[in-house]
């Protein structure tokens, strides 16, 4: 587990697999692509997520409320580069606790484990232009803008920009707030 703020993150478990599915349901518009159609579908991305317990490349943890066990997002770390030092991010919040600003929390905290614990020195994400609200959090979190893909992917018969972020370890501001455990 690590803890960050009033946030405790653990590696994602079967138990949440059912929300996953109704995730992606509900925010295909703002997000890049839908891996995740249905509930096999769903088995089968969790079982090949990542079989490499002890250097991961790839690793999605689970947010919960400190004093409850409730799941409230996930933070996605993807292509994790251990020599480079690098690694793609991505979160979501689910449906029923959107807009109380728990994705900044998710982020502030996923950035602080990918520093603090993963010894990492820069982070990428991309998000969809019409994502205004995931756009605020990278931005909260202290990622940069260092590019667009124009037209990058085909939604609702037309094309959406992908705005490229990056956070280095140097720019970020929350050095040193989270308590690392087992994960």
């Amino acid at each position: 587990m690590y803890f960050h703020n009033d946030i405790t993150f653990r590696k994602l478990s079967s138990e949440t697999l059912g929300q996953l599915v109704a995730l992606k349901e509900d925010s295909w518009l703002t997000t890049h692509q839908v891996s995740i159609m249905n509930d096999d579908d769903e088995l089968v991305w969790f079982r090949n997520l990542d079989t490499n317990v002890h250097s991961p490349r790839n690793l999605v943890l689970e947010a919960h409320f400190s004093r409850q066990d409730t799941t409230f997002g996930i933070f996605k770390i993807f292509g994790i580069d251990y020599i480079n030092r690098t690694a793609d991010v991505a979160w979501d919040v689910f449906k029923q606790f959107r807009g109380r600003g728990l994705g900044k929390k998710i982020v502030a905290g996923g950035v602080a484990f990918c520093f603090d614990v993963l010894a990492l020195h820069r982070l990428n994400t991309e998000i969809l232009v019409v994502n205004t609200p995931s756009l605020k959090c990278a931005a909260t979190a202290g990622f940069v803008p260092e590019g667009v893909k124009r037209q990058a992917v085909h939604k609702l018969g037309g094309f959406i920009d992908s705005i490229v972020l990056g956070i280095i370890v140097h720019e970020w501001t929350g050095q040193g707030v989270g308590k690392p455990t087992e994960i």
